[in-house]
């Protein structure tokens, strides 16, 4: 049980990760910083 609680927040910190690249590729590209919403609670407003 614990393993498994082990792997949920390494797979957690991968989603960051990624959402992190993603946003400076997007900085990148377009030269205009933007946070991601999270897309787990859609009707929450930013």
């Amino acid at each position: 049980m614990a393993r498994m609680n082990v792997v949920a927040r390494q797979l957690e910190r991968v989603g960051d990760h990624a959402v992190d690249i993603a946003e400076q590729v997007g900085f990148l590209l377009t030269g205009e910083f933007r946070e991601f919403t999270d897309a787990s609670h859609p009707d929450e407003q930013p």
